[in-house]
């Protein structure tokens, strides 16, 4: 197996170090051909130095200088130069559990008999001081340690019934610490028209692409939950629903393209609906507005309404559940109020957590 380790930074050294130590770590590195490729996009020189060591040290390790700035340039700019069969993303903040690599050698035998060309698994929290908060998207006691999962089906899941579970457990997928074949990462690329959700985008594009992928039934990488990040921009700025529907427009369209018009009006109807249903739940924008945005209170009501109203105007049946009158009340309920209630909810559902960093509020 031959693998491209990419990682990509912004201004965060002490983070990074520990994201690099993580892969040259791996147990069985030694068993496979391998790169370690850093795209740096920060604004000063200390990333480059200390990668540029490393790399006189290590020549399987590269230094790359992301010339378009922004994070997915960043993400498309380290794919590109990947050599490998096989690309493994790693935020610079994040770090693979120390059997990552023996976990998938485990298993390769599975991954080129079953066509399998996307790979993922469950992942532990972890706080600012690497502290295990708790396993996000958690094992299942008596479940095999693998999952084959038809990537089609758990695509059609995702859109049309907001639904991650598959084979008896909850399967979240994000792009930190995925591995994907080489050739279906630049065939998709990341779509940097959106500001922090082109994430999500990519994801469902390579499952679009994909046969099957390979659901490891154990943390095999830590992530690192981080309050007030650049995730969190969207909720301050009030567009993170506008973010959320225009990948859902931009995936529909991509599918339209790939299969006909014809073949998804069906599909996109449920698609929709199931957009517009999950936007009025507890964990959902409206209350990630209230919690986060910084603009002044009367304006927060009029996105909180102008929401609502999409909502309503989409899917009428939105006005018979109670969530649509609680996402009401939430835009009157002072923030002082509203966090420590929020803070409590997600403690109790982790699942809701796994949304929640999925659709970019907390990363």
């Amino acid at each position: 197996m031959e693998i491209s380790f990419c990682i990509t930074t912004y201004n965060r050294l002490t983070d990074l170090k520990k994201a690099v130590n993580s892969v040259l770590d791996q147990n069985g590195l030694e068993n496979i051909d391998y790169e370690l490729l850093v795209s740096d996009d920060s604004n000063n020189d200390e990333t480059e130095k200390y990668v540029l060591a490393l790399s006189s040290e290590n020549a399987k390790v590269r230094y790359l200088k992301n010339k378009n700035k922004g994070q997915f340039n960043n993400l498309n700019n380290v794919s590109s130069h990947a050599k490998y069969d096989w690309i493994v993303f790693l935020h610079d903040d994040d770090v693979l559990e120390k059997d990552y690599l023996s976990s998938v050698l485990l298993l390769e035998d599975k991954i080129i008999n079953e066509g399998v060309d996307i790979v993922w698994g469950a992942r532990n929290l972890i706080d600012k001081d690497d502290k295990k908060i708790n396993v996000l998207v958690s094992s299942v006691t008596g479940l095999n340690k693998s999952l084959i999962v038809n990537s089609e089906e758990f695509l059609h899941q995702m859109l049309a019934k907001h639904d991650y579970t598959y084979g008896g457990r909850v399967i979240f997928p994000m792009v930190t610490g995925i591995m994907v074949k080489r050739e279906l990462v630049l065939r998709v690329k990341f779509d940097n028209r959106f500001a922090v959700n082109a994430d999500g985008l990519f994801l469902w594009k390579i499952f679009f692409n994909s046969k099957n992928s390979l659901y490891i039934n154990s943390p095999i990488i830590n992530y690192r939950w981080v309050e007030n990040s650049e995730r969190a921009k969207p909720s301050e700025q009030g567009i993170v629903y506008g973010e959320m529907k225009g990948i859902l427009l931009a995936m529909i369209a991509y599918m339209e393209e790939n299969l006909g018009v014809k073949n998804m009006v069906s599909r996109k109807n449920d698609f929709m609906n199931s957009f517009y249903f999950n936007a009025i739940n507890v964990d959902g924008p409206v209350t990630w507005i209230s919690l986060r945005y910084k603009g002044t209170y009367c304006s927060k009501l009029r996105i909180i309404f102008g929401i609502l109203k999409d909502v309503v105007r989409n899917y009428p049946k939105s006005l018979i559940r109670p969530s649509f009158y609680f996402c009401v009340a939430i835009g009157f309920i002072p923030k002082i109020l509203l966090v420590p209630l929020y803070k409590f909810y997600i403690k109790k559902n982790l699942f809701s957590i796994g949304i929640l960093l999925y659709y970019g509020t907390t990363h």
